[in-house]
């Protein structure tokens, strides 16, 4: 009788332990801040006019979907950012190039830099400039890359 008690649980305990890994969120292959990296980051607001969930990416991203980040929970407390959570490839409606010196961001349509597709569309991003609704590119953003 104890026996099959203890066998009970631990079936039940490894069913347990074993769903909580299945349900484990992978990991970002990007790191994600909260729009204040020292180096200067492409800040993707999920909502125009800079509002909603947002997320500061530092380096270039081939393929935004691939692995997919998400935008992190910023609220600090207040209410709920709308965005949050969700992917941010393809999902952002304004951008800031938080880079205040010398890098330019550059937003394109497709992934990895709207390779063989010359003519697909993107939007550069000067040092410091902030764009409040990304028009053709609003919940298009695939990748991004720096020049500096």
């Amino acid at each position: 009788m104890l026996r099959r008690l203890v066998a009970a649980m631990t079936a039940a305990l490894i069913g347990i332990v074993g769903g909580s890994v299945l349900l484990a969120r992978p990991a970002e292959a990007y790191p994600i801040s909260f729009c204040n990296d020292p180096i200067g980051d492409l800040c993707y607001y999920y909502s125009p006019n800079f509002l909603g969930a947002y997320a500061g990416i530092w380096q270039a991203v081939p393929d935004l979907l691939n692995p997919r980040g998400t935008y992190p929970d910023n609220s600090l407390g207040s209410p709920y950012q709308p965005g949050t959570g969700q992917q941010i490839g393809n999902n952002a409606a304004s951008a800031q190039n938080h880079d205040r010196i010398t890098c330019v961001a550059t937003i394109f349509y497709r992934a990895n830099y709207n390779a063989g597709y010359p003519s697909a569309p993107k939007i550069s991003l000067q040092p410091g400039q902030a764009v409040a609704n990304l028009g053709s590119l609003r919940n298009n953003n695939r990748s991004h890359t720096w020049n500096c």
